[in-house]
C-alpha cells in the first residue's frame, strides 16, 4: 500500500484501523518532517516495515508503474493534474482519500443536467413536430380518396345527366337544369411547426471539457462515498472511457458500503514486485538533511584523504580519493550545501566524476563497441573539519 500525505490525520488512522489487513511494508511517502518523524509513523515503521521517502510530490520518477495496488493520498494529491496521471498508472486498483467533492464537479453536474433537459425538450418538439408532419400526410391521403370519390360521384351524375338529355325534346332541353355537382374541398396545408428550442452544445457549454479535472478523474475512476465515514474511495474502471458525449453525460459520484469498502481494500491490497524498487528522492534542500540525519548507510563509504591505507573506493566514482575530495571542497559542480549532520558541520556538494559508458555503432551493417567516460555529477557528502568525504551512491 501507497500512502502520501503532508497533514491528513484520518488517513494514518485508517492505515490503524483493525479492519485493514496489511499484506506487506507500507509506503509512506511525505514533505513534512513533522509527519516524517511522528511517533504513529515510527510506530507502524516497526510493526510493518514501514518504507519511508521524503518528496514534495509524486513526480521525479519516485513510484514505478503498476507497483501498488491501493493509494492512500490527500486531497491535494487528486487536485494535481501530474500527481493524478501518475497515481492513475502506478495504482492497479483504487485510492483512498478525505472524502470531498472538487471544485468544478457540481457546476459541471448541474451544466450536464442542463444540458439533458435542454436536449429532452428539443426532442420533445421534434416529436410534436413529427407528429404534427405524419398528421398532415394522413389529411392529404384522406383528401386525395375523398377528391377521387367526388370526382367519380360528379363523372356519375353528369353521364346520367347526358343520357337522359338525349331522350328530351329540343325545345324542351333549354329548360333542363344540370345536376348539382359536389365541390371538392380545399387540400389542405402544412401546419407551421413550432420552432425547436436552442440546445447549449457541451463544447460551448464547458471550455474543452476534455482537458477538466471531472474528465480526467472520472474517466479513469469511479468517484465513491464511503457511507458513515469520511473518506472516498476512487475505484479505478476496468477500461477508461473514451471522449463521447454520451460518456460525458453519463459521468456521476456514487456511494459504497463500509462493509464493501474494506472488503474491496482488502482483496486489491497487493502490491506489485516493482514497489520494492522505488528509491529515495532527494527533491530538496530539507529532505537531504532529514535523510542523512535517519539512515546512516552511506558511513560505510567513508574514507579519509589523511589514512590513504584506509581508502575504500566508493561505487561510481572511480577516481582518486583526494581528486573526489578537493572537488567536493572546491566548489565544482552545480550544488553546494552546508549543513549541520550530528553536530558536524559538513557539505552537501555535487562532483563531477567519469563514468565509463559502452557506446554501441553500426558501420555497413557491422556492429562495433567501445568503451568511453562521460562526465557526469554524483551527489557526496564532505565533512569539512576531518576532510572525509562519503559518496551518497
Amino acid at each position: 500500500m501507497l500512502v502520501c500525505t503532508n497533514r491528513e490525520q484520518q488517513l494514518l488512522e485508517f492505515l490503524d484501523s483493525d479492519k485493514i489487513v496489511q499484506r506487506g511494508p507500507v509506503t509512506f511517502i511525505t514533505g513534512n518532517k513533522v509527519l516524517f518523524k511522528s511517533n504513529t509513523v515510527a510506530k507502524r515503521r516497526i510493526d510493518v516495515g514501514l518504507k519511508t521517502f521524503f518528496a514534495e510530490s509524486l513526480g521525479a520518477g519516485i513510484i514505478p508503474r503498476r507497483s501498488f495496488g491501493i493509494a492512500v493520498v490527500d486531497q491535494v494529491m487528486i487536485h494535481n493534474e501530474v500527481n493524478l496521471s501518475i497515481l492513475s498508472q502506478t495504482v492497479n486498483s483504487g485510492i483512498v482519500f478525505p472524502w470531498f467533492l472538487p471544485q468544478g464537479f457540481s457546476a459541471f453536474f448541474m451544466g450536464m443536467a442542463d444540458y439533458e433537459r435542454e436536449v429532452k425538450r428539443q426532442d420533445e418538439f421534434r416529436e410534436r413536430r413529427e407528429k404534427m408532419k405524419e398528421e398532415w400526410k394522413e389529411e392529404k391521403i384522406a383528401w386525395k380518396a375523398l377528391r377521387e370519390e367526388i370526382k367519380a360521384e360528379n363523372e356519375a351524375k353528369m353521364a346520367e345527366f347526358n343520357e337522359a338529355l338525349e331522350s328530351i325534346p329540343e325545345a324542351a332541353k333549354q329548360f333542363v337544369q344540370p345536376p348539382a355537382l359536389r365541390e371538392i374541398p380545399a387540400k389542405p396545408e402544412e401546419p407551421i411547426y413550432p420552432e425547436l428550442p436552442k440546445v447549449v452544445g457541451v463544447q460551448d457549454r464547458f471550455y474543452k471539457p476534455q482537458n477538466s479535472l471531472v474528465w480526467k478523474v472520472l474517466r479513469r475512476f469511479e468517484y465513491l462515498e464511503v457511507k458513515g465515514t469520511n473518506l472516498g474511495l476512487m475505484r479505478k474502471r476496468e477500461q477508461e472511457l473514451t471522449f463521447t458525449i454520451e460518456n460525458l453525460a453519463s459521468l456521476s459520484t456514487g456511494e459504497i458500503s463500509q462493509d464493501d469498502f474494506y472488503a474491496f481494500v482488502n482483496k486489491n491490497n497487493i502490491d506489485g514486485i516493482s514497489s520494492h524498487e522505488m528509491k529515495q528522492s532527494f527533491s530538496d534542500y530539507s529532505a537531504l538533511e532529514l535523510f542523512a540525519s535517519i539512515d546512516f548507510s552511506m558511513n560505510e563509504l567513508m574514507f579519509s584523504e589523511e589514512t590513504e591505507e584506509s581508502f575504500i573506493l566508493p561505487p561510481l566514482a572511480p577516481i582518486k580519493p583526494m581528486h573526489a575530495a578537493s572537488m567536493l571542497a572546491g566548489g565544482i559542480g552545480e550544488y553546494y550545501r552546508e549543513v549541520n549532520l550530528n553536530g558536524e558541520k559538513v557539505a552537501i556538494k555535487a562532483a563531477i566524476v567519469k563514468e565509463p559508458t559502452t557506446r554501441v555503432t553500426v558501420i555497413n551493417g557491422r556492429e562495433t563497441k567501445e568503451v568511453i567516460e562521460q562526465q557526469t555529477q554524483k551527489l557526496g557528502v564532505y565533512n569539512l573539519d576531518r576532510r572525509e568525504f562519503r559518496l551518497l551512491g
